[in-house]
């Protein structure tokens, strides 16, 4: 069978986790074998997954859990941003203090927050403005330079000082560069506090062509006698493939919950990730929601995949699965797949017919 995809192909094709590997390595569930050849599966990968896994909610939530990919934990998404969106900001005000910092989740489960590696600034008449304190900046403190002068604050004095011992040295020779005196550094005994903080993260069209592939790779999967190759599923390759098309014609972010027990007031005593796929008369629809969990349920979201090529008496199905993580952090499998009871818990989406 041909790779579904333009191109440019290659002769080994790809098996296919629906679920990306970075979010988890789930056993119990087929995977997708076949349809996209390893170069085309690699090429989407770098267009449309990197800013999936490290940015946005995904992003936020698989640091917060410390989920694994192949390669280990990946950078802080509150010091680096992915394929061209910047970095997430949480501000805040530590107990007692006068001015606003930045601050990081505590990977790896603990749901702790502590500041980022930073310098505070104080201009004479803006007043006080954190930065952070990024790698590229060790070698290139010019970019720190740039940053202020975008601001306005190229008048600003180094105030405060944040960083973890193996970073200390840079962060003062920059502290002092930028007219700071050489700070005292100490280990900051800070009390145990519950304070709010609300977290600002930046998603483009490339998120979305994530989500709308894990949906149709998945649809694929549980609907086996499509191949993917069928017309009728052109429109949601291309806008996989290169973004052609209107990005809400194909992947919403529903303000509802699409498990109708989730909206009952309940909530998964694991931390999961939800697909289902749904095939009526008129069309082939997702839904797709990551990472819900004991104490948050993120926005999922739903997916038109085209119109039904199978016109013949076809009755309304759905195929839901929950992919449970059970070791967030593990080496070898970190999570099992349970086949969802969609009588009671998914609810159909959104009727597109009319797109």
């Amino acid at each position: 069978m041909p790779c579904i995809y333009p191109g440019p192909h290659s002769d080994q094709m790809s098996v296919e986790h629906p679920v990306p590997y970075a979010l988890g390595r789930f056993s119990g569930f087929a995977l997708l074998r076949d349809r996209v050849c390893r170069a085309c599966n690699t090429e989407i990968g770098k267009r449309t997954e990197t800013q999936f896994l490290r940015a946005g909610p995904t992003g936020f939530f698989r640091w917060l859990l410390g989920v694994r990919g192949r390669d280990g934990l990946p950078p802080s998404p509150f010091l680096v941003g992915a394929a061209g969106v910047p970095a997430m900001e949480m501000p805040g005000r530590l107990p007692d203090a006068s001015y606003e910092v930045l601050f990081e989740v505590n990977p790896g489960g603990s749901e702790t927050v502590q500041p980022c590696r930073q310098i505070v600034f104080e201009h004479p008449i803006a007043g006080t403005r954190p930065l952070r304190v990024t790698d590229q900046m060790r070698k290139e403190p010019h970019l720190l330079a740039e940053q202020l002068a975008e601001l306005g604050f190229t008048e600003a004095k180094p105030l405060q000082a944040y960083a973890g011992p193996d970073d200390t040295p840079w962060v003062t020779e920059l502290v002092v560069a930028f007219g700071g005196a050489p700070p005292t550094w100490t280990s900051a005994d800070i009390p145990a506090a519950k304070i709010q903080l609300a977290t600002t993260y930046t998603v483009t069209t490339a998120y979305l062509r994530a989500i709308a592939k894990i949906a149709f790779h998945y649809a694929l999967t549980v609907f086996p006698e499509f191949t993917g190759m069928e017309p009728e599923f052109s429109d949601i390759k291309q806008f996989i493939w290169d973004g052609t098309g209107d990005a809400d014609r194909f992947v919403r972010q529903r303000t509802e919950q699409f498990v109708a027990n989730f909206n009952a007031s309940e909530r998964p005593t694991d931390w999961m990730h939800i697909l289902a796929a749904r095939r009526t008369y008129m069309a082939i629809t997702a839904n797709a929601q990551f990472f819900a969990g004991p104490r948050s349920l993120p926005p999922g979201y739903e997916v038109y995949l085209g119109r039904n090529p199978a016109r013949l008496d076809v009755r309304p199905e759905t195929k839901a699965h929950l992919f449970v993580l059970t070791e967030p952090d593990a080496e070898g499998p970190v999570g099992v797949v349970e086949d969802a009871n969609t009588a009671n818990l998914i609810l159909p989406v959104f009727n597109r017919t009319a797109l």
